[in-house]
C-alpha cells in the first residue's frame, strides 16, 4: 500500500513541472494566426530540447538530490527554457514579455 502511495505521489510532482508559461508573445504584422503557432511550437520545441541537453540534466540531478535543492533545478530548468524560447522567437521577428 506504501509502495502505491508512493509511486502516486512522484508521477503527481513529475506533472507539476511541465505546465508553465514561457512568456506572452505580442503579435507581428504581416503573420497570420497559423504562421505565429506554428513559430510558437517550433521555439517550445527548442526550449524543451536545450533544457534536455545532458549538462542541464546532470546539474538538475545533482541538485535534486537534496530537498532544496529540488526546486532550484525546478526553477533552472523553466528559466532554460524561457530564455530559449524568448531569444528563438525574437530571432524570428516577434516580441516577448517574459514571465516573473
Amino acid at each position: 500500500m506504501i509502495k502505491i502511495a508512493t509511486i502516486a505521489s512522484v508521477v503527481l510532482l513529475a506533472g507539476c513541472a511541465t505546465n508553465f508559461d514561457l512568456g506572452k508573445v505580442h503579435a507581428q504584422p504581416g503573420r497570420n494566426a497559423d504562421q505565429q503557432q506554428l513559430d510558437i511550437l517550433t521555439c517550445k520545441d527548442q526550449a524543451t530540447l536545450a533544457a534536455q541537453g545532458n549538462g542541464q540534466q546532470a546539474k538538475e540531478f545533482l541538485l535534486g538530490l537534496t530537498v532544496v535543492g529540488y526546486p532550484a533545478a525546478i526553477k533552472s530548468d523553466r528559466d532554460k527554457q524561457r530564455f530559449v524560447f524568448g531569444k528563438c522567437m525574437e530571432s524570428r521577428g516577434y516580441s516577448v514579455t517574459p514571465t516573473t
